[in-house]
Protein backbone atom coordinates (compact mmCIF):
# COMPACT_ATOMS: atom_id res chain seq x y z
CA UNK A 1 0.00 0.00 0.00
CA UNK A 2 1.27 3.33 -0.75
CA UNK A 3 2.14 5.89 1.98
CA UNK A 4 -0.78 7.96 0.66
CA UNK A 5 -3.25 5.61 1.00
CA UNK A 6 -2.16 4.63 4.51
CA UNK A 7 -2.49 8.57 5.25
CA UNK A 8 -5.95 8.49 4.17
CA UNK A 9 -7.13 4.90 5.76
CA UNK A 10 -5.60 7.29 9.20
CA UNK A 11 -7.93 9.81 8.29
CA UNK A 12 -10.92 7.67 7.85
CA UNK A 13 -10.15 6.29 11.67
CA UNK A 14 -9.76 9.72 12.83
CA UNK A 15 -13.01 10.69 11.01
CA UNK A 16 -15.44 7.70 12.61
CA UNK A 17 -13.66 8.88 16.03
CA UNK A 18 -15.09 12.30 15.34
CA UNK A 19 -18.46 11.08 14.30
CA UNK A 20 -18.34 8.93 17.57
CA UNK A 21 -19.03 5.87 15.91
CA UNK A 22 -17.94 2.20 16.09
CA UNK A 23 -17.01 0.23 12.83
CA UNK A 24 -20.45 -1.25 12.98
CA UNK A 25 -22.37 1.96 13.13
CA UNK A 26 -20.30 3.44 10.14
CA UNK A 27 -20.44 0.20 7.97
CA UNK A 28 -24.00 0.80 8.30
CA UNK A 29 -23.88 4.87 7.69
CA UNK A 30 -22.13 3.55 4.32
CA UNK A 31 -23.87 0.25 3.08
CA UNK A 32 -20.76 -1.39 3.87
CA UNK A 33 -19.57 -4.38 5.49
CA UNK A 34 -17.73 -3.76 8.82
CA UNK A 35 -14.73 -6.63 7.55
CA UNK A 36 -14.20 -3.54 5.08
CA UNK A 37 -14.01 -0.58 7.75
CA UNK A 38 -11.74 -3.08 9.59
CA UNK A 39 -9.01 -4.06 6.80
CA UNK A 40 -8.73 -0.21 6.05
CA UNK A 41 -8.37 0.76 9.77
CA UNK A 42 -5.32 -1.93 9.78
CA UNK A 43 -3.94 -0.95 6.34
CA UNK A 44 -5.13 -4.37 4.51
CA UNK A 45 -6.90 -2.46 1.78
CA UNK A 46 -6.88 1.30 0.71
CA UNK A 47 -10.40 2.66 0.69
CA UNK A 48 -12.33 2.24 -3.33
CA UNK A 49 -13.70 4.51 -5.18
CA UNK A 50 -16.72 3.82 -4.01
CA UNK A 51 -16.05 4.15 -0.13
CA UNK A 52 -14.57 7.90 -1.03
CA UNK A 53 -17.51 8.81 -2.74
CA UNK A 54 -20.14 7.53 0.76
CA UNK A 55 -17.97 9.06 2.81
CA UNK A 56 -18.06 12.50 1.45
CA UNK A 57 -21.55 12.27 0.92
CA UNK A 58 -22.75 10.45 3.99
CA UNK A 59 -20.94 12.63 6.53
CA UNK A 60 -20.42 15.90 4.11
CA UNK A 61 -16.61 15.55 3.94
CA UNK A 62 -14.05 17.66 2.57
CA UNK A 63 -12.40 15.90 -0.18
CA UNK A 64 -9.73 18.01 -0.19
CA UNK A 65 -9.02 17.01 3.78
CA UNK A 66 -9.60 13.09 2.86
CA UNK A 67 -7.05 13.02 0.07
CA UNK A 68 -4.36 14.94 1.30
CA UNK A 69 -5.48 15.93 5.34
CA UNK A 70 -5.70 19.83 4.38
CA UNK A 71 -7.93 21.66 5.41
CA UNK A 72 -11.34 21.08 8.37
CA UNK A 73 -12.53 17.64 7.86
CA UNK A 74 -16.19 18.84 7.20
CA UNK A 75 -17.65 21.05 4.49
CA UNK A 76 -19.41 24.09 5.86
CA UNK A 77 -21.68 26.38 4.43
CA UNK A 78 -20.16 29.99 4.40
CA UNK A 79 -22.74 31.23 7.45
CA UNK A 80 -21.18 28.27 9.23
CA UNK A 81 -17.58 28.83 8.10
CA UNK A 82 -17.75 32.45 8.76
CA UNK A 83 -19.51 31.87 12.60
CA UNK A 84 -17.06 29.80 12.94
CA UNK A 85 -14.01 31.76 11.55
CA UNK A 86 -15.19 34.77 13.81
CA UNK A 87 -14.84 32.39 17.06
CA UNK A 88 -11.59 31.59 16.52
CA UNK A 89 -10.41 34.58 15.51
CA UNK A 90 -12.02 36.23 19.40
CA UNK A 91 -10.46 32.97 21.10
CA UNK A 92 -7.20 33.90 19.30
CA UNK A 93 -6.87 37.10 20.13
CA UNK A 94 -7.98 36.34 24.07
CA UNK A 95 -5.35 33.89 24.49
CA UNK A 96 -2.52 36.15 22.84
CA UNK A 97 -3.16 38.10 25.79
CA UNK A 98 -1.99 35.40 28.30
CA UNK A 99 1.28 34.36 28.77
CA UNK A 100 0.47 30.80 27.95
CA UNK A 101 -1.98 28.77 26.78
CA UNK A 102 -3.18 25.44 27.46
CA UNK A 103 -4.45 23.69 24.40
CA UNK A 104 -5.97 21.06 25.44
CA UNK A 105 -9.89 22.51 24.06
CA UNK A 106 -8.02 24.90 21.94
CA UNK A 107 -6.98 25.15 18.47
CA UNK A 108 -4.21 27.55 16.65
CA UNK A 109 -5.85 29.36 13.25
CA UNK A 110 -3.34 29.98 10.33
CA UNK A 111 -5.49 32.21 8.28
CA UNK A 112 -3.65 31.87 4.87
CA UNK A 113 -6.36 34.91 3.15
CA UNK A 114 -9.40 36.29 3.84
CA UNK A 115 -11.43 32.81 2.65
CA UNK A 116 -9.05 30.07 3.42
CA UNK A 117 -7.90 28.61 7.06
CA UNK A 118 -5.98 25.66 8.59
CA UNK A 119 -6.60 24.36 11.76
CA UNK A 120 -3.33 22.51 13.36
CA UNK A 121 -3.67 20.94 16.58
CA UNK A 122 -0.95 21.02 19.34
CA UNK A 123 -1.62 17.12 20.89
CA UNK A 124 -2.31 19.02 24.33
CA UNK A 125 0.73 20.78 24.84
CA UNK A 126 1.09 24.27 26.06
CA UNK A 127 1.85 26.62 23.78
CA UNK A 128 3.70 30.20 23.90
CA UNK A 129 2.67 33.47 21.61
CA UNK A 130 6.11 34.86 20.75
CA UNK A 131 6.47 38.62 19.25
CA UNK A 132 8.03 38.31 15.90
CA UNK A 133 10.53 41.43 15.33
CA UNK A 134 9.87 43.01 12.17
CA UNK A 135 13.84 42.70 11.27
CA UNK A 136 16.05 39.84 9.68
CA UNK A 137 18.93 39.44 11.48
CA UNK A 138 22.00 38.36 9.44
CA UNK A 139 23.78 34.67 9.38
CA UNK A 140 26.17 36.85 6.97
CA UNK A 141 27.66 39.86 6.43
CA UNK A 142 24.95 41.89 8.22
CA UNK A 143 21.38 43.54 8.65
CA UNK A 144 20.35 47.03 9.30
CA UNK A 145 20.17 47.61 12.89
CA UNK A 146 17.28 45.62 14.97
CA UNK A 147 13.92 47.35 14.42
CA UNK A 148 12.24 46.37 17.91
CA UNK A 149 8.31 46.79 15.66
CA UNK A 150 6.63 43.50 15.91
CA UNK A 151 4.69 42.60 13.02
CA UNK A 152 2.60 39.84 14.68
CA UNK A 153 3.06 36.96 17.31
CA UNK A 154 4.45 33.05 16.28
CA UNK A 155 2.96 30.12 18.25
CA UNK A 156 5.78 27.20 19.93
CA UNK A 157 6.04 24.91 22.55
CA UNK A 158 6.50 26.44 25.80
CA UNK A 159 8.81 23.69 27.00
CA UNK A 160 11.40 25.27 24.45
CA UNK A 161 11.46 28.54 25.86
CA UNK A 162 11.42 27.28 29.53
CA UNK A 163 11.99 28.69 32.12
CA UNK A 164 11.55 32.75 30.91
CA UNK A 165 7.75 33.92 30.24
CA UNK A 166 6.93 34.90 26.66
CA UNK A 167 7.12 38.96 27.63
CA UNK A 168 10.71 37.93 27.77
CA UNK A 169 11.43 36.21 24.71
CA UNK A 170 11.39 38.05 20.96
CA UNK A 171 11.48 36.16 17.42
CA UNK A 172 13.21 37.28 14.57
CA UNK A 173 13.84 35.76 10.83
CA UNK A 174 17.57 34.81 10.13
CA UNK A 175 18.83 35.89 7.04
CA UNK A 176 22.26 34.07 4.95
CA UNK A 177 24.57 30.88 5.86
CA UNK A 178 26.90 31.26 8.14
CA UNK A 179 25.86 29.34 11.07
CA UNK A 180 24.66 26.35 8.86
CA UNK A 181 27.57 23.84 10.69
CA UNK A 182 24.62 24.08 13.69
CA UNK A 183 21.93 23.21 11.56
CA UNK A 184 20.68 27.47 11.81
CA UNK A 185 19.86 28.31 8.13
CA UNK A 186 18.80 31.00 5.68
CA UNK A 187 14.73 31.42 6.81
CA UNK A 188 14.64 30.15 10.38
CA UNK A 189 13.19 31.87 12.93
CA UNK A 190 15.54 32.53 16.42
CA UNK A 191 14.09 33.30 19.52
CA UNK A 192 16.35 35.06 22.54
CA UNK A 193 16.09 36.85 25.09
CA UNK A 194 17.00 40.74 24.84
CA UNK A 195 19.53 41.94 27.26
CA UNK A 196 20.42 37.85 28.58
CA UNK A 197 23.91 37.54 28.89
CA UNK A 198 25.03 34.39 29.98
CA UNK A 199 28.21 32.63 29.48
CA UNK A 200 29.34 31.55 25.74
CA UNK A 201 26.98 30.52 23.17
CA UNK A 202 24.39 31.65 20.53
CA UNK A 203 23.73 35.40 20.33
CA UNK A 204 22.31 38.02 18.41
CA UNK A 205 24.21 41.09 18.22
CA UNK A 206 25.05 44.55 16.59
CA UNK A 207 27.91 45.57 15.48
CA UNK A 208 27.92 49.63 14.01
CA UNK A 209 24.53 49.43 11.66
CA UNK A 210 24.85 46.07 11.35
CA UNK A 211 22.63 43.34 13.19
CA UNK A 212 24.02 39.37 13.28
CA UNK A 213 23.48 36.18 14.77
CA UNK A 214 26.77 34.47 16.10
CA UNK A 215 28.52 32.22 18.58
CA UNK A 216 30.23 34.32 21.18
CA UNK A 217 33.01 33.19 23.23
CA UNK A 218 34.24 35.32 26.67
CA UNK A 219 37.33 35.62 27.86
CA UNK A 220 36.76 37.40 31.27
CA UNK A 221 40.71 37.01 32.54
CA UNK A 222 41.67 38.37 29.15
CA UNK A 223 38.55 40.98 28.98
CA UNK A 224 38.10 40.09 25.63
CA UNK A 225 34.96 38.75 23.23
CA UNK A 226 35.27 36.35 20.09
CA UNK A 227 32.54 36.52 17.35
CA UNK A 228 32.74 33.19 15.65
CA UNK A 229 30.78 32.07 12.22
CA UNK A 230 30.11 28.62 12.11
CA UNK A 231 30.93 28.16 8.36
CA UNK A 232 33.91 27.72 6.92
CA UNK A 233 33.42 30.33 3.76
CA UNK A 234 33.65 32.64 6.73
CA UNK A 235 35.94 34.40 8.63
CA UNK A 236 36.60 31.84 11.33
CA UNK A 237 36.76 34.73 14.26
CA UNK A 238 37.11 38.49 15.60
CA UNK A 239 38.12 39.20 18.52
CA UNK A 240 37.04 42.51 20.51
CA UNK A 241 37.67 43.90 23.50
CA UNK A 242 34.68 43.59 26.02
CA UNK A 243 34.25 47.09 26.79
CA UNK A 244 33.77 48.98 23.01
CA UNK A 245 31.65 51.01 21.39
CA UNK A 246 31.47 48.32 18.20
CA UNK A 247 29.33 45.90 19.80
CA UNK A 248 26.18 45.44 21.20
CA UNK A 249 24.60 42.25 22.43
CA UNK A 250 20.46 41.99 22.17
CA UNK A 251 20.06 39.24 23.62
CA UNK A 252 21.17 35.15 23.70
CA UNK A 253 19.54 32.78 21.56
CA UNK A 254 17.12 30.26 23.42
CA UNK A 255 16.67 28.03 20.72
CA UNK A 256 15.01 28.21 16.68
CA UNK A 257 12.70 26.95 14.16
CA UNK A 258 13.17 25.28 10.83
CA UNK A 259 11.39 27.48 8.33
CA UNK A 260 12.83 26.65 5.39
CA UNK A 261 14.01 23.24 4.46
CA UNK A 262 17.56 22.96 3.41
Amino acid sequence: MEESDKKMCVRITELRQILNLNKKEMADRLNIGISTISDIERFRIGPSKEVIAKLIQEFNINSNWLLTGLGSPFVEDNDEKDKRIKELQEKIEELEKTQSVDMEDAQIMIQKDSRVVEFINFNHQEIAFIDLINQKVSAGPGQEVLDEHTTKKIPILADLIYPHKTNEIKAVEVNGDSMTKIQLFDGDIVFYVPGLIKGDGIYVISICKDTLVKRLEFDLFEKKVTIISENDRYPEKKILPLDNDILKIEGKVKGWIHKHPY
